[in-house]
């Protein structure tokens, strides 16, 4: 009677808090990695270093926590992962060379990484619409932006990780709380196949992975370098955390939106128009712009294309796999995002060493137009989502 009667926490304070916590501790250990890296002597290809060694973890860390997602439960894993996180943010903030940085970097973001789908994962299936509950995640990003920039100024760069580990800490109080609020783990059959030859033989799934890593690879090697491409225009930290704050605050409406045009817009839409917003964001740095105009574009297009692209490959997997391999596809999908960057990124960062911000931005936007070019010429599946973002 009383197991009947009890009261199932509001999965607000659990989901929400899931989400608000884990971009929080994501932006304060990476908004500002380029600005403490270049503070600290280091040149631009020792930064595009420290994320290309990052990305090259993400790419082996990845599809091997999709599969142990799919066999032994995404939140499962995720405790596992939580230890492996904050020794990273602990030996980033005790670094005292390049090399212990580029672990302590490695190890956190690679780690990050490698959780997201699965907590995506766990959204859509949460008990409430997805966009209800993900808008946390858009706010602690938010926070963690502007949290970083005020913490760099005023108290000292390395307490933005020591900021981040006690993010992570609530973040998992708040995982392991949603188990309770209406929502299972998640995950594949224990003696079923992770799907890894299933998905090599999908071929339409292939093509468009190599979309989406056009996609990632110009979205964060636009993202790398607009932090201190905007102190060169002479912005203090403190204002580049506020600008990048409002870019993040003006994907909000995407999400707490998604319900009402994600499951009816077409994928092949959607795709497009990702791609579009992510050619006119580098398009203004490329063309050298005034300040305003570059400043206005990235707060409307920077976060709104990139979380538009996070939901939008969820619903093109849900459309291209089985159900019984999509935690498998998601994490490859963010392998083949890492290995983006990995090309993509160093590539940028040469150009910027040689040239300067608008040649590496050119670069930038020819890879967003190739992308654009091949998502509009894609055939997608019509399906709608099968009601993932509403409820």
């Amino acid at each position: 009677m009383n197991q009947k009667n009890r009261t199932v926490p509001n999965p607000y304070i659990f989901y929400g808090g899931m989400f608000a916590f884990f971009f929080l501790a994501y932006s304060l250990t990476y908004t500002l990695i380029s600005v403490y890296l270049l503070g600290r002597g280091y040149s631009p290809s020792q930064v595009s270093l420290a994320v290309t060694t990052s990305s090259i973890l993400m790419v082996i860390v990845n599809p091997f926590v999709g599969v142990l997602q799919a066999r032994l439960g995404i939140r499962k894993v995720n405790y596992g992962i939580f230890f492996v996180t904050v020794s990273g943010m602990l030996i980033l903030f005790l670094a005292s060379n390049y090399l212990l940085i580029l672990l302590g970097y490695g190890m956190a973001m690679a780690t990050l990484c490698a959780a997201q789908p699965g907590l995506e994962n766990i959204g859509t299936k949460a008990p409430v619409a997805y966009g209800r509950i993900r808008v946390f995640g858009t706010l602690g990003a938010s926070v963690g932006m502007q949290l970083s920039g005020v913490l760099y100024d005023n108290v000292s760069p390395r307490s933005m990780f020591i900021a981040a580990v006690a993010a992570m800490v609530v973040y998992i109080a708040c995982l392991a709380g949603t188990a309770g609020a209406g929502g299972g783990d998640v995950r594949a059959r224990p003696r079923e196949s992770s799907g890894v030859r299933e998905l090599a033989r999908n071929r339409k799934y292939l093509l468009y992975l190599v979309i989406l890593t056009l996609f990632y690879g110009a979205a964060d090697l636009a993202t790398t370098y607009c932090s201190p491409m905007l102190q060169l225009e002479g912005m203090t930290v403190t204002r580049v955390s506020t600008v990048l704050l409002l870019a993040c605050l003006a994907e909000s409406p995407v999400i707490f939106l998604s319900q009402k045009f994600m499951d009816k817009v077409s994928s092949k839409t959607l795709l497009t128009a990702v791609f579009a917003g992510l050619l006119i964001n580098v398009s203004a740095c490329a063309l050298n712009m005034p300040l305003p105009v570059k400043l206005v574009v990235i707060c409307l297009t920077k976060n709104t294309s990139y979380m538009l692209m996070i939901m939008t490959n969820m619903k093109i997997v849900a459309s291209l796999v089985g159900q019984e391999h999509q935690i498998t596809a998601l994490s490859v999908c963010q392998m083949m995002k890492c290995l983006g960057g990995v090309v993509i990124i160093n590539a940028g960062g040469a150009i910027l060493e040689g040239r300067d911000y608008s040649a590496m931005y050119v670069f930038c936007a020819a890879v967003a137009l190739v992308g654009l070019i091949l998502a509009a010429s894609f055939k997608l599946p019509e399906s709608s989502g099968s009601g993932m973002f509403g409820r």
